[in-house]
C-alpha cells in the first residue's frame, strides 16, 4: 500500500466476515485508528471503494466511487503504518515498550503479529478489557482465512475489532 498522498487519502483494506474492501480515507483530520474508534459515528466514509470476495480477494466483484463501512461489523483492518493507529494505541513508558508475539482468532480470519506493549510487566485481560477504544493495534502482521488457509494477507499495522476477538493468544506457538 502507498503511504499517504498529497490529498490527505491513505488507502486501507478493511474485512468483514465474507468481503475485502479496498478503498482510501480521508486522514487530513484523524487517523485511520481515531476515526475507527471514535464511539460517536457508526459509519466510517470511503472513497474509491473495490469490493471482492475473501475467498478471491482478487477478484473485483463491485466498485464505487464513495461507501460507508459499518464499523461494528468490521473485523479488521490493514493500514499502512503506525501514523494511521489511534492516539490511544500509542504507549509511552518510562521503561520502554516490548514486541510481544500475539495470535488472534476472529470469525473467519486467524491473524498472527506483534502487539506493541509499555512497560516491564503486561496484563493482557486488563488489556483488552480497559483500554480505550474498540480496535487494536497489530503489528507486522498476517491474516489468514480459517476457510482458504492459503489465502493470506500481510501488512505494516492491522487494527483489530475488539468485539469480534473469539481468542487471544499472547506468547510463541508450542505446536511449532
Amino acid at each position: 500500500m502507498a503511504r499517504r498522498a498529497v490529498t490527505g487519502l491513505l488507502p486501507v483494506d478493511f474485512f468483514t466476515r465474507g468481503y475485502r474492501i479496498s478503498g482510501h480515507v480521508s486522514t487530513r483530520v484523524n487517523s485511520v485508528g481515531d476515526m475507527l474508534n471514535d464511539k460517536l459515528t457508526s459509519y466510517l466514509e470511503v472513497e474509491n471503494v473495490y469490493v471482492a470476495r475473501i475467498s478471491s480477494p482478487g477478484d473485483i466483484i463491485a466498485s464505487y466511487d464513495h461507501g460507508e463501512l459499518r464499523k461494528a461489523n468490521l473485523l479488521f483492518a490493514i493500514v499502512p503504518g503506525k501514523e494511521s493507529l489511534s492516539r490511544a494505541t500509542r504507549s509511552v513508558s518510562y521503561y520502554g515498550k516490548q514486541l510481544l508475539p500475539v495470535w488472534i482468532s476472529l470469525p473467519t480470519f486467524e491473524i498472527e503479529g506483534e502487539l506493541q506493549a509499555a512497560g516491564m510487566s503486561f496484563d493482557l485481560e486488563a488489556y483488552l478489557t480497559q483500554s480505550t477504544g474498540d480496535y487494536l493495534a497489530v503489528l507486522n502482521a498476517t491474516a489468514r482465512t480459517a476457510l482458504y488457509p492459503d489465502v493470506t494477507f500481510g501488512g505494516e499495522a492491522f487494527l483489530v475489532n475488539k468485539q469480534c476477538i473469539d481468542v487471544f493468544c499472547l506468547g510463541s506457538d508450542k505446536a511449532r
